[in-house]
């Protein structure tokens, strides 16, 4: 009799010290942005007592701010809220010759497809 080994945690998201999901790849992209701005700087000339601080205030704001949205949103949160804000709160209209298109398009369609025709063309099918 053979013994196979069960995987628990197959489909869970990946998860390192509280940062889930999408969330590890928002953490990659900021410390590689803040590594180009380190290299940058110091190609520049700037002093490294200004850039070592400055790099490392930057990256303890995109930890914390990557650590918070995780523990607040979730999994797929971030990307409920932002879809959400691309939704308009409402649809203005200055006049009703929208509407009135609407109607008169719905009147003249030519399609020629109506309920009642689709259910005899399926019964004659069927006879």
């Amino acid at each position: 009799m053979k013994v196979y080994q069960i995987n628990k945690g197959v489909n869970k998201p990946l998860e390192v010290k509280g940062i889930k999901a999408q969330y590890l790849i928002y953490l990659a992209i900021g410390v590689i942005v803040l590594l180009m701005i380190y290299v940058i700087g110091h190609l520049a000339g700037a002093p490294g007592f200004m850039l070592l601080p400055t790099v490392g205030v930057l990256g303890f704001v995109l930890f914390t701010w990557v650590s918070q949205a995780s523990s607040k949103y979730g999994e797929h949160g971030l990307m409920k809220v932002m879809a959400y804000r691309r939704v308009p709160s409402a649809i203005l209209s200055s006049s009703r010759k929208l509407f009135f298109r609407l109607t008169e398009n719905v009147m003249n369609d030519d399609s020629g497809i109506s309920v009642s025709s689709r259910r005899s063309d399926s019964s004659s099918i069927t006879n």
